[in-house]
């Protein structure tokens, strides 16, 4: 995997259109957007640095990881084609609350992070860091655009990242397997 793919790979995982998709038509106050993509960004960041540590931490061989890692980007990339519904009215009450769904599991979730430890692994660790802040950016700059009469357009466009991030992912599979 070279630096570019590396960095599609982690844009494709997050899905900023499916972020936005998921929040479109709702008011989303800025300090939520703020303090979501602060914590998403730094829990990236930290996991783009400690991959190595991670890994041997959980045992796991870098191989192993990035055939499991496909396999969780494959799976969220598949509920978005398939076409997972958006979230119902969320109250932002309080600082927990601006924290989820915002943070975790729009900005923060299994699939980006699996794919930005792999994609450190496998291309290199600034490529990951940059595809990981380019994705939680463009995710936030989409949903404070309240996008909500552009529903049909963001549901199209998180369908073909969705169907880029399966492809690289498969490709991230076959990798690993061939490593093992």
């Amino acid at each position: 995997m070279n630096v570019a793919l590396a960095v599609v790979f982690v844009v494709c995982a997050l899905n900023p259109a499916a972020a936005a998709a998921s929040l479109a038509g709702q008011p989303v106050p800025r300090a939520a957007l703020g303090i979501g993509a602060a914590v998403a960004i730094c829990a990236y960041l930290l996991a783009t640095a400690t991959r190595t540590r991670l890994l041997e931490a959980l045992a796991v061989e870098p191989a192993t990881f990035l055939v499991a890692a496909g396999a969780i980007v494959a799976a969220s990339s598949a509920g978005v084609i398939i076409g997972r519904p958006a979230y119902g009215p969320v109250e932002w009450r309080n600082r927990a609350s601006q924290l989820v769904p915002l943070a975790v599991p729009l900005l923060l979730a299994p699939a980006p992070l699996a794919a930005t430890i792999a994609a450190a692994l496998h291309a290199s660790a600034p490529a990951a860091a940059t595809g990981a802040v380019v994705a939680v950016v463009a995710a936030v700059a989409l949903i404070a655009a309240r996008t909500g009469r552009h529903a049909l357009t963001l549901g199209w466009a998180a369908r073909l990242l969705a169907a880029l991030a399966l492809v690289i992912a498969a490709g991230v599979i076959v990798d690993g397997i061939r490593t093992i």
